[in-house]
């Protein structure tokens, strides 16, 4: 939201119910049981193996949400870090 210098997006936690109640009317959402652990509990990523054996290194986020909103149309301001 920052970088396309638009209105933060409103989120909200889905209850495990609601998550059953909806897989019952589509497949989709049933899916997301899979990938549960995500957003409840700390997910941590750790690239150094790939970066060990391929030499490959991650694009950092805003240079790929950048990336993003250049391919939809959409202006992009600068952000500074600290």
């Amino acid at each position: 939201a920052d970088l396309a210098d638009t209105a933060p997006p409103r989120l909200a936690e889905m209850t495990d119910r609601e998550l059953t109640l909806l897989g019952a009317t589509a497949p989709v959402w049933e899916e997301l049981w899979e990938t549960h652990y995500m957003s409840h509990r700390p997910f941590v990523v750790d690239s150094s193996r790939i970066e060990t054996v391929f030499g490959l290194t991650a694009t950092p986020l805003d240079d790929v949400l950048n990336a993003v909103l250049r391919d939809t149309g959409t202006e992009t301001r600068a952000l500074t870090t600290a």
